[in-house]
């Protein structure tokens, strides 16, 4: 089983837990549109997709996700199609764990919390 990941910003900042569960309600946008980017063999939305959750990934406490989106921007650059799609594979799995993770901290209740 994957172990779940948790944001370190809530371990330095457990005030900012309202933030960082907006920012979990959103990951699944960021998946679709990362899905339909390499569906279309749209290197340049890839790319714009990755730009973005490279800056709230590192921002919101998730340095892997830092990390993905990194190595994203590097296949992208290249047009590496299979390492495109194995990342986006990788991304369902991270988000997984995120989501695993943000309800061990923040509870289902949070997750409802409309901004």
């Amino acid at each position: 089983a994957d172990a779940a990941i948790v944001s370190e910003l809530l371990a330095e900042e457990p005030d900012m837990i309202e933030l960082v569960s907006y920012f979990i309600d959103r990951l699944p946008g960021y998946q679709s549109a990362m899905k339909d980017a390499a569906a279309a063999h749209d290197f340049g939305r890839i790319g714009t997709c990755a730009h973005d959750l490279k800056a709230v990934g590192g921002g919101y406490g998730y340095p892997s996700l830092l990390a993905l989106a990194t190595a994203f921007e590097a296949a992208v650059a290249v047009e590496n199609e299979p390492a495109v799609l194995r990342l986006v594979e990788d991304f369902d799995a991270l988000a997984r764990r995120i989501h695993l993770g943000a309800g061990q901290t923040i509870g289902p209740a949070a997750h409802a919390v409309t901004v």
